[in-house]
């Protein structure tokens, strides 16, 4: 019998011995492996599932790329201590499934690896597959091409759920003056002070070791290049630190910053291109905006203004909400999924609110690469409890337009245009 992916699959089995007869089920073990192959067919074992002491039982099929396939040993012990296994193969029921792009030629990464296209590949039905089309490519030297759609009508970067019956898929791309453009997300592990950016551009990591464990980390374009860098809060000195390249290293500039539980925040917040390090105080529920950054090894300087605004307890993010160049502040309430902001550096009531994903999610905003289509920044969030990343192409509520898993537990979003990166890193995990 062949299983598909979340299958469930019963089995039973009985043991016999000359002296005793048939053995009793607490005298059977069961084991259920996952065999993992590689293209040159070796393959490995990982140990799924035991079941101890019973005569049968079921269990659910996992999702593993293919070439895999399962094997379940039973095992009888007799009086004396001697075992008999005996064991059957599963093998799973596969699909091909076809990539293409127009024109042909162009990469396509599947499954996290890169392809020319066309490519078949074959999986296990029922099997989560990522897929990522690039935003741009260049072919020939010079000449850019943009990606429009996908042929099932998805985003991008999409996950297919393997069907029953062979499927192509193309991803369609147009000529353009040049590359797209947009802002990418990145996670950092603040247990270890590990940075994992991610290239809007080709779906690739770009992963370097900045800052300590315990950080506050937030990007911004601190010199004024045009590429948000990283930064940091140190809460047991009192000190920011930023860097002008996303490398590892030591930092460019340092100043001290506020006060002890105040949240640093990081925009162009009048319109200069620049980046600053601005303070949202938790306890008054009140912004200060700085518009220039602290000088080096001294401190922070005064606001150019303050405002009221939120409720306490309620989690600072940033902006451009209105397309004006100018970064607004954002407020997230983690127990409902409220977000909401104004589009002016003044007290009063939100100009937008609206519910956006789980309590416990980690906001963030950026301009999500909608190809040739300029406009606002919108929400994205982070959502510990999966490791995944939401994106939203709209300020308004709804389901996400574009997800993918990118990071653990313990890692904290940031978001920006991160500018040309190397890549060649492994995804966080």
């Amino acid at each position: 019998t062949l299983w598909s992916v979340s299958q469930q699959v019963t089995f039973s089995g009985s043991a016999t011995d000359p002296q005793e007869g048939t053995l009793p089920a607490s005298r059977l073990t069961w084991n259920l492996i996952l065999h993992h192959c590689e293209d040159d067919g070796l393959c490995h074992e990982h140990p799924l599932q035991a079941f101890n002491g019973v005569s049968g039982g079921s269990f659910s099929t996992p999702d593993h790329p293919y070439p895999s396939h399962l094997e379940l040993r039973l095992t009888a012990v007799d009086q004396f201590g001697v075992e008999t296994t005996v064991s059957r193969q599963l093998n799973p029921r596969t699909v091909n499934l076809t990539f293409g792009t127009s024109p042909q030629g162009f990469p396509l990464t599947v499954g996290g690896q890169t392809m020319v296209t066309p490519f078949v590949e074959t999986v296990i039905v029922g099997s989560a597959n990522s897929v990522f089309a690039q935003c741009a490519v260049e072919s020939p030297p010079g000449s850019f091409w943009e990606f429009i759609s996908w042929s099932n009508g998805q985003p991008m970067d999409q996950t297919i759920t393997a069907p029953a019956t062979a499927t192509s898929y193309t991803a369609t791309y147009a000529q353009a003056p040049e590359p797209c453009e947009g802002d990418s997300v990145g996670v950092v592990d603040v247990t270890t002070g590990v940075w994992y950016l991610r290239n809007p551009e080709n779906g690739q990591t770009t992963s370097f070791y900045y800052g300590n464990p315990g950080d506050f980390p937030l990007m911004g374009d601190w010199d004024c290049d045009g590429d948000d860098t990283p930064g940091l809060y140190r809460q047991s000195d009192g000190f920011v630190y930023l860097r002008n390249s996303n490398t590892q290293g030591i930092a460019n500039t340092r100043f001290f910053f506020g006060n002890p539980g105040d949240i640093p925040i990081a925009g162009d917040f009048d319109g200069d291109g620049c980046d600053t390090v601005s303070i949202y105080r938790p306890s008054q529920a009140r912004f200060y905006i700085i518009n220039e950054l602290g000088s080096n090894g001294g401190g922070l300087g005064a606001a150019d203004f303050s405002y009221l605004f939120g409720n306490l307890g309620d989690k600072p993010f940033v902006g451009d909400f209105d397309n004006d160049e100018v970064d607004e502040a954002g407020l997230h309430r983690e127990s409902t999924g409220l977000v909401y902001f104004r589009y002016t550096h003044t007290q009063g009531v939100a100009d937008e609110s609206f519910i956006f994903g789980n309590p416990g999610d980690r906001m963030i905003a950026g301009r999500w690469a909608q190809i040739g289509v300029p406009g606002p920044d919108t929400v994205g969030l982070f959502r510990p409890s999966n490791g995944t990343i939401y994106l939203r192409f709209s300020n308004t509520q709804g389901v996400a337009d574009l997800s993918f898993k990118y990071g653990a537990s313990r890692m904290t979003p940031v978001s920006g245009d991160f500018g040309p990166l190397p890549g060649g890193s492994a995804p966080p995990s």
